[in-house]
């Protein structure tokens, strides 16, 4: 019976000591760095963004598509990120229309807006004649009015492995400018409903690296609204203009009338551009704007028709 019991006992000695095998330890480590990031508003006290996006360039892979980090709201967050040595972009995520480019590269990661026909941008349904908007150049699109947006760089940021508190800090500032276009004194508005415009020779795109607009010979298209008596106006937003390529700036306001013809009315305005005070909001103001009066029956008077009376008359069956 003791040997039966050295037996067994025996062989489960063995079958633990074939079924423990030797193995090494393996440690989940995490080599990130925690970074919080922040923004000063100094310089855009009014801006309200629901979010923002930080994109982080790696320095030692030239070529490589930049991390994203999203925040909610304009205060910022904390991160974690692999150490490591950085160029840095901010911008503003609550927008629509703005497209990006160039984004394997800091020094030329681009913002824009889609192409769109002259008559959208408007808000009018039907389209212009060549004979009233002319031929449209090649090189002078017309594109979607960009969104309110706030950027911001930060240049050879490093990371070290192991850091502990730090932080890093982005100053945003405006990178669109705003347009407010004022017609006054003008007459026979009330004979149409349907009134927009467009300025070109402005910057299609903006450079975030260096705050510098790109691509300059573009055209946008906006609606004018009329108070039915003697005032047009609208506010859009653009990349802004290039002052050093001296191009010239004209403003063109386009009509449909009751009786079917088309109108434009074209206007200088490089000077009002030029020297604005504040070249982030432009204001345009126009005078004594006269827009043709419809032509019914060979005049340019519309026709006033009382209501109707009625009177019944009994008809013999």
């Amino acid at each position: 019976m003791k040997q039966v019991i050295r037996f067994i006992s025996l062989v489960a000695a063995m079958v633990l000591t074939l079924s423990c095998e030797h193995k090494e330890l393996i440690y989940d480590v995490d080599w990130t760095v925690a970074l919080t990031v922040n923004f000063d508003w100094t310089k855009a006290p009014e801006a309200n963004p629901e979010g923002m996006s930080v994109y982080f360039f790696d320095l030692d892979n030239p070529g490589q598509r930049p991390e994203r980090y999203d925040m909610i709201g304009r205060n910022g967050g904390r991160i974690k990120i692999v150490p490591g040595n950085y160029n840095c972009v901010c911008i503003n995520n609550d927008v629509e229309n703005i497209l990006f480019q160039n984004d394997r590269s800091f020094e030329d990661y681009s913002i824009y807006t889609r192409k769109i026909t002259m008559e959208s941008g408007m808000n009018i349904n039907t389209r212009f004649t060549v004979q009233t908007r002319g031929e449209e150049p090649a090189d002078n699109n017309c594109i979607m009015s960009p969104d309110s947006c706030w950027t911001g760089i930060l240049r050879n940021v490093e990371v070290k492995k192991g850091e502990v508190g730090r932080s890093i800090t982005f100053v945003p500032e405006i990178s669109v400018v705003t347009i407010d276009v004022r017609i006054i004194n003008a007459s026979n508005i009330q004979y149409s409903t349907e009134f927009g415009g467009t300025l070109d020779n402005m910057a299609g795109g903006f450079r975030m690296s260096d705050c510098s607009v790109i691509q300059q010979k573009t055209s946008y298209s906006f609606p004018l609204y009329s108070d039915g008596v003697s005032r047009l106006s609208t506010t859009f937003t653009v990349f802004g203009y290039d002052r050093a390529a001296m191009l010239p700036h004209t403003l063109k306001v386009y009509a449909k009338l009751p009786d079917g013809r088309e109108w434009t009315k074209t206007f200088d305005v490089t000077d009002q551009i030029l020297n604005a005070p504040d070249q982030k909001h432009i204001i345009i103001t126009l005078s004594g704007l006269e827009v043709p009066k419809p032509i019914v029956n060979g005049s340019g008077f519309r026709p006033q028709v009382d209501d109707w009376l009625t009177k019944e008359i009994d008809v013999r069956m």
